[in-house]
């Protein structure tokens, strides 16, 4: 953060992160303080993305055919989940209304 800046909202110290207050200038950005801040920032950064890159290589790992039913429905997204129960209703409608043209014997 700026020197000068009035420090309220996120910017105030006390939350989950480090506030620096440095003068704007080339002096400040090598400093050893700015250069650490700097770095274990660029490390949180890495480290997030290579979880992310971790999570996106579990999901395509999935194989539909060797999934249970219950692990099938258990990996639905909500709207995929309501578009399966509105195709098995209306694939049950539809039997029922071709029932009523062939009545059993």
């Amino acid at each position: 953060m700026e020197e000068g800046i009035r420090a309220e909202g996120l910017l105030e110290k006390g939350y989950d992160w480090y506030v620096m207050t440095v003068k704007p200038n080339q002096n400040s950005l090598s400093t050893v303080e700015f250069n650490g801040v700097l770095a274990s920032w660029k490390s949180k950064v890495e480290a997030l993305s290579i979880s992310k890159n971790n999570t996106a290589a579990e999901r395509r790992k999935i194989v539909p055919d060797e999934l249970t039913v219950g692990e099938l429905l258990s990996n639905m997204k909500p709207a995929q989940l309501w578009g399966v129960l509105a195709a098995i209703i209306a694939l049950m409608a539809a039997i029922f209304v071709i029932g009523q043209h062939f009545p059993a014997k």
